[in-house]
């Protein structure tokens, strides 16, 4: 969405919640086989730093540090 729509754009909110001593890295991941035009496979992810209250389950805060959303190429020869 955010690549789609110049509507659509990323919040960045200092809080206190979020101290570099107490932060744990989280990762988002999401893929797709053969599912778009041209049989292409998707993936994509979200790496950032939250606050260990994340494995809770309730809101956390988290601060992006990196995104990727795209297609995957395979190598030849491994189908």
């Amino acid at each position: 969405m955010l690549k789609e729509s110049a509507d659509a754009t990323w919040c960045f909110v200092f809080t206190a919640e979020l101290k570099l001593e107490d932060v744990v890295v989280c990762v988002f991941a999401d893929s797709s086989f053969a599912d778009t035009e041209g049989l292409k496979s998707q993936c994509g992810f979200v790496v950032a730093l939250t606050s260990p209250k994340i494995k809770e389950g309730t809101p956390t805060p988290i601060f992006v540090m990196e995104t990727y959303s795209g297609s995957v190429e395979f190598a030849e020869g491994l189908w």
